[in-house]
């Protein structure tokens, strides 16, 4: 690429010369072969040597008519992408027509084999190459369809074939179904997208029940160390203590702190980095790590619920025990929370049967009246500072902005913390999260959420709303 033309171009022609002879010197080795034909292809092409044309295209048809006599399938798609890069220059047929009839067979003829050979990666090569060839060659679209069909129609036979192993798995089978998903999305076949969706939710169903392993670690919390903790909320009398544990943030995860943490975890699992990470919830696949930074992200989240279930699973609930013991009752938390000024009459009635069922260990009910109306509660009190909750679409109708894009407005990030935006988001909207507010709504909810850990965490989020107040000047 550097140079004087005329010496590119001799330099160029000295090559095809020296490389050509080593191109018949490969009895069977297809790699070698394929590495110096390639050169040859892409220099004869560059430099437009018309002349050798022909040769390459005989050493091509030679070699291919070998692999495939000896069913060396997987060198047939190679080798023909270099006959086909071969054979048009400038809407020009440079190649004899019974080449590309004869390439146009072979392909046919490994597609036709697939049933025997079962080797996808063959056949959707195969296929590819076949639908170039059928392009080039102004082939029917009909023709063409039929083709991209049997791509997907083969990702969904492999979904149950997996490679002839006995011991099938629920997962390979979601992810091929998942691949036939989105090849139909590419060519437009949408019709038969709805029956593999629900193959695929069904079979993440069947590996949640059989392949998916729980997996625990156990580490020791002294009781002077849970102890400890609980003292810092004790007080005199229980509406003391209750004040002290609603009006802190010291349960509030720091996201800089996980995050730093995150990292120190991430220097040592170097393997975890190379690998692509799914996030699997009841029936559904919500999110798979394409990327490092991706795969930094789901370890991220996970870190973040250990902290969660740490601080409410051990620490908030031991004291939340130990309050309850002293005499905390429903009507405590009520008033605490009910007392806020932003909140108006519908919702201090709702918030009130919520923590009812709550003190009741009924989280289910708790847990349903409680998580919508947080959502409720926090748009009340940006529209008590002078913030709109609505978008307008058309013809003025004003609709409620899903809670996902509020959240996201440059006044909710400038009023409130980022710690605690992200705690919301994490346990109401995330999927990598609780996301308590989607589920519960949509009753996606599995059975394991509804506990008494999930309650407490939702039940904190309204005391730390309930902390906020404007000032005079429409800042929190």
């Amino acid at each position: 690429d550097h140079g004087n033309t005329k010496d590119k171009y001799s330099y160029a022609k000295r090559l095809v010369d020296l490389l050509m002879p080593l191109c018949d010197v490969y009895s069977g080795n297809y790699f070698g072969f394929y590495l110096d034909i390639s050169r040859v292809v892409d220099i004869i092409m560059r430099f437009n040597f018309s002349g050798e044309i022909s040769v390459v295209e005989d050493k091509l048809n030679d070699v291919i008519a070998s692999a495939m006599s000896k069913r060396e399938y997987s060198w047939i798609s190679r080798l023909s992408s270099l006959l086909h890069y071969l054979s048009y220059q400038h809407k020009q047929k440079q190649i004899k027509q019974s080449s590309i009839d004869q390439i146009i067979h072979y392909l046919s003829q490994i597609m036709e084999q697939y049933a025997d050979e079962r080797n996808l990666e063959i056949f959707v090569n195969a296929s590819l190459e076949l639908i170039k060839w059928y392009k080039a060659e102004k082939f029917s679209d009909d023709d063409i369809n039929k083709v991209l069909i049997g791509i997907g129609e083969a990702y969904e036979v492999e979904s149950c074939y997996q490679g002839g192993r006995k011991e099938k798995s629920h997962f390979v089978k979601a992810h091929f179904l998942e691949k036939a998903v989105q090849h139909y999305i590419n060519i437009g076949e949408n019709s038969r997208i709805p029956k593999l969706k629900l193959e695929i939710k069904e079979a993440y169903k069947q590996a949640g029940k059989a392949e998916i392993k729980e997996v625990s670690t156990g580490f020791d919390i002294s009781t002077e160390t849970i102890n400890a903790e609980i003292d810092k909320f004790r007080s005199d009398n229980i509406e003391e203590s209750l004040q002290l544990l609603s009006r802190t943030n010291y349960f509030l995860p720091i996201k800089d702190n996980i995050i730093q943490v995150t990292r120190e975890i991430d220097k040592e699992a170097v393997l975890t980095k190379l690998l692509n990470v799914q996030f699997v919830y009841g029936d559904r696949k919500v999110f798979q790590s394409e990327s490092e930074e991706e795969t930094f992200k789901v370890n991220f989240y996970r870190t973040y619920d250990l902290e969660l279930q740490i601080k409410f699973g051990v620490f908030y609930d031991a004291v939340w025990e130990a309050l309850l013991k002293n005499g905390l009752r429903a009507n405590h938390a009520i008033d605490r929370i009910t007392s806020w000024q932003y909140m108006n009459n519908d919702s201090r009635f709702i918030v009130e049967q919520g923590v009812l069922r709550m003190f009741d260990e009924d989280y289910i009910s708790a847990i349903h009246i409680l998580v919508p109306r947080f959502e409720n509660c926090f748009r009340e009190f940006f529209e008590c500072g002078g913030y709109p909750t609505t978008s307008i679409k058309s013809k003025t109708v004003q609709h409620e902005q899903n809670f996902n894009d509020f959240i996201r407005n440059d006044f909710v990030k400038s009023n409130i913390c980022d710690d605690l935006l992200f705690f919301i988001s994490f346990v109401m909207l995330d999927d990598l999260g609780y996301n308590l507010r989607n589920n519960v709504a949509h009753g996606l909810s599995t059975l394991e959420q509804f506990n008494r850990v999930t309650a407490l965490i939702v039940l904190y989020l309204f005391f730390l709303l309930t902390n906020l107040e404007w000032t005079s000047s429409n800042t929190v």
